[in-house]
């Protein structure tokens, strides 16, 4: 997951095997993507893009921000073979990034655990901290799960198994966490999806008048 990114975004994918008995890593070949045109067309045709991408030589030295880079064996390797790369791109109506704070008691003003958090795919994502490639927790925003404000300033999000209580600074930031994780945005874009594709089959299903010689009509 790429978060708080935009389309022009260059992606680096290197495989590597790793030899449980040495406990080394072997690289074995590289792939750099230029993103932008197929994350464009993803968004165009509403579908995932996969593609077949050839490895070849290590041109960057892939590491986690943050963190030290990763170290391989055979670095000097031509690189051979293919990967499939598959795109999910999500959109910044119904997705967002930022810092969140849980309130791990009942009290508003009690202990507080902050969160770099990322929204998508109808699911919260919650990071230690950002750059973090790993969540540690992920909340389900799907069929079953209760989003409500919570005295005015906190928002409530209920699952069959747990409760959180997540709030930011700023009514602004607020108001915006609450809307999307809510699906507001999303169902309001969907809504008016729905309403323009009905006018669109309406329009199109209208009789089409047959042709008149008459040139006064």
């Amino acid at each position: 997951m790429v978060y708080y990114s935009n389309s022009l975004v260059t992606l680096s994918f290197t495989v590597y095997e790793r030899d449980e008995s040495l406990l080394k890593s072997n690289f074995l070949g590289q792939a750099t993507v230029d993103a932008s045109n197929h994350l464009q067309i993803a968004f165009l045709c509403g579908k995932y893009q996969r593609y077949k991408i050839s490895l070849g030589p290590l041109k960057m030295s892939p590491h986690e921000q943050g963190k030290a880079t990763f170290r391989m064996d055979k670095v000097d390797s031509p690189g051979t073979g293919k990967i499939w790369v598959e795109i999910q791109p999500f959109s910044n109506v119904d997705s967002k990034c930022g810092e969140l704070e849980e309130i791990l008691s009942a009290l508003l003003k009690g202990a507080r655990k902050k969160w770099y958090a990322v929204l998508a795919n109808r699911q919260l994502f919650l990071f230690s901290q950002f750059g973090d490639s790993r969540p540690k927790t992920v909340i389900p925003l799907h069929h079953g799960t209760t989003v409500e404000w919570h005295e005015k300033k906190v928002i409530k999000i209920m699952t069959i198994e747990h409760t959180w209580f997540l709030t930011c600074p700023g009514a602004q930031a607020r108001n915006c966490w609450y809307t999307k994780i809510k699906g507001a945005y999303r169902e309001t874009l969907y809504e008016g999806a729905r309403e323009f594709q009905a006018q669109f089959q309406h329009s199109e299903n209208k009789e089409i008048p047959s042709n008149n010689t008459d040139p006064d009509l």
